[in-house]
């Protein structure tokens, strides 16, 4: 042979090319991958999984499939962009594409029977991410298929049926879609196969079933420690004094008193609120209780407190509570009842209580000439502040620690609360504050809307409302007992609780005896609630038996879920640097067919997806 080539010269050398180029050709077609499609340098893929190239065809076919739908059956382009069907498209086809490289490497096969009877049946299948177990239902593929029909008027499989609905819904031809469909079914049986052993037993399905059938009523009663703190005495001077003496808490009122001297410093031309909300139709209750709160605070500032200081614990307004009620300099910005007062008064001035949309108001205005006094005054209320919620918090404990002790000797709990209610000192409170009211046509504009039980009619001789003051025992927030809604031993008993609160009180509803209150007070994050199990009905043997089967089914599909999700996980890590997708794919802007819409596969009267 090579002495051919020397006798014929260059034109042995294309022969010579056009035998390499065979034995190339035979390589590539006979090498152990060779049932893969590689990316050549000309061909669009919208995904490349270890040299596996994802084309258009597929990805448009995967979309459409997906393509959710409105009430009336119609393709709805807008929530598919809402729901970035896109990635999931993607991701479903990352995953197909990983399952379906080592189902070949462990000989797995489709049949063409296979085939047929998924047809035949009217299923077609698409890839769903894994990573999110719950994404299928809501998309309702089941078991990675979606029903499609192919069937005519009676039911039976249609070959015209078929292939209009390939047309249409996913625009392959037939051999196309086969060759698409294989892939899916292959990737499904190693889906299948990494699931299969995954088995819950009776007695794991059972306790499942007890903590979320299982259910327990309560009482509760909160010591707030708010209430306790706003309902105590004035600590004396000298016992704060005493007490910010320790090194430990005046280091601590120290770096408060500092951090805090940025926001409540006086400006110039600085407005300041303490806003307390009312709901849109504020009652009687309602407004007293925000001018008594506003008259309180009015108070805690005549006697020395900083405007800023009773703002940040007072106020409704989070967002300018936090820099001492500050609201800027830009008065035009601000609700017109607030603007209107801000302007008219002089620094330091202090307005009644502005009713707006929001609530009540008491507004201020900064004076820079008093910031010295008012530096001297952060330290006082920062040190003042900190003593009263330490000591409040102590007495709080001690109070439902006496209230448990009279429930559990036998007081109902209406004595028993009414007599801690009793005990707390006899504070003067004052009167509500004048509130200055939205105009009237404001009102009857709809702005605040009213009734004939609110505060805003007026009377005959349109007087001032008869405001009463609250107390202890009128307080909202004094403590009340709150029967429960039924929970179970994963539930949670009381709205709010920390859960490792929620986690007690559920313990000892589930171990206490019906009537009995807990042992001890259960600390929450704003004070102690006591709990008393009221009702509990556990599951028996029998109950399961009648729903085991559904118990087991859900158990197992949440189980294999999560098993799939982590082996996919697995295998996307180990192929990360071999996975090139191309992001122009993700964007939600347009269908990615151009914008043609994805319809059924039948006529009006024929079943389709």
């Amino acid at each position: 042979m090579l002495d051919l080539f020397r006798k014929r010269g260059l034109s042995s050398i294309v022969y010579g090319l056009i035998i390499v180029a065979t034995v190339f050709v035979f390589v590539v077609q006979f090498r152990p991958n060779a049932g893969q499609r590689t990316a050549s340098l000309k061909e669009a893929c919208v995904v490349t999984v270890r040299g596996w190239c994802v084309d258009p065809k597929d990805y448009r076919a995967a979309y459409r499939i997906l393509m959710p739908h409105d009430q009336g059956g119609t393709p709805s382009p807008a929530q598919a962009r809402k729901m970035g069907l896109s990635k999931i498209a993607v991701d479903g086809l990352i995953d197909r594409e990983l399952l379906l490289d080592e189902a070949q490497r462990i000989g797995l096969k489709v049949s063409d029977d296979e085939f047929n009877d998924q047809i035949l049946a009217g299923f077609i299948r698409v890839s769903v991410p894994a990573a999110d177990p719950a994404l299928a239902a809501r998309m309702r593929v089941k078991d990675g298929m979606v029903y499609a029909g192919f069937k005519d008027k009676n039911k039976q499989f249609d070959m015209k049926v078929y292939t209009r609905t390939l047309r249409n819904l996913v625009g392959r031809s037939e051999t196309e879609f086969r060759e698409e469909q294989e892939r899916e079914i292959l990737a499904g049986k190693m889906r299948d196969l990494i699931t299969a052993p995954i088995r819950v037993s009776d007695a794991d399905a059972f306790a499942v079933y007890d903590e979320e059938k299982s259910a327990a009523t309560a009482n509760t009663i909160a010591i707030d420690r708010a209430w306790v703190e706003r309902w105590s005495a004035a600590p004396a001077t000298a016992d704060v004094d005493a007490w910010t003496a320790d090194k430990v808490n005046g280091d601590d009122v120290e770096k408060m008193a500092a951090s805090r001297e940025g926001s409540d410093l006086p400006l110039a031309d600085h407005v300041r609120q303490i806003l307390i909300k009312l709901p849109p139709e504020p009652t009687e209750d309602d407004l007293r209780t925000a001018a008594t709160t506003l008259a309180a605070a009015r108070a805690r500032i005549a006697a020395g407190a900083t405007f800023a200081e009773v703002a940040r614990q007072t106020s409704d307004d989070r967002g300018s509570a936090m820099k001492g009620g500050d609201l800027g300099d830009k008065v035009d910005e601000l609700l017109p009842q607030v603007r209107d007062a801000a302007i008219a008064l002089k620094p330091g001035q202090i307005s009644v209580a502005i009713q707006s949309p929001m609530g009540l108001h008491l507004v201020t205005k900064d004076d820079p000439s008093k910031a010295d006094a008012v530096k001297a005054a952060i330290r006082k209320d920062v040190g003042r502040e900190m003593f009263r919620k330490a000591k409040a918090n102590e007495k709080a404990k001690d109070l439902a620690t006496r209230l448990l002790a009279d429930l559990k000797g036998g007081a109902k709990p209406e004595d028993a609360i009414g007599k801690i209610v009793a005990s707390m000192p006899k504070l003067p409170t004052p009167a509500p504050m004048e509130i200055k009211r939205l105009p009237k046509e404001t009102l009857d504009a709809g702005a605040v809307t009213t009734t004939a039980a609110t505060v805003g009619k007026r009377d005959k001789d349109d007087k001032k409302d008869a405001l009463k003051p609250i107390s202890a025992d009128t307080d909202p927030a004094r403590p009340q007992l709150v029967p429960s809604q039924p929970f179970g031993k994963t539930g949670e008993p009381v709205s709010g609780l920390a859960p490792d609160a929620q986690r007690k009180l559920v313990d000892f509803a589930y171990a206490g005896k019906e009537g009995d209150w807990d042992a001890e007070p259960i600390r929450a994050e704003n004070g102690w609630v006591l709990a008393q199990l009221v009702t509990r009905k556990l599951v028996t043997p029998e109950d399961f038996e009648k729903d085991k089967k559904s118990v087991m089914e859900q158990m197992v599909g949440a189980k294999r879920a999560e098993a799939l999700a982590l082996h996919v996980k697995r295998l996307r890590d180990e192929a990360k640097d071999e996975i090139k997708v191309d992001d122009s794919y993700l964007q939600e802007g347009k269908l990615p067919d151009g914008g043609a819409l994805p319809s059924s596969g039948g006529d009006e009267d024929e079943e389709g997806p």
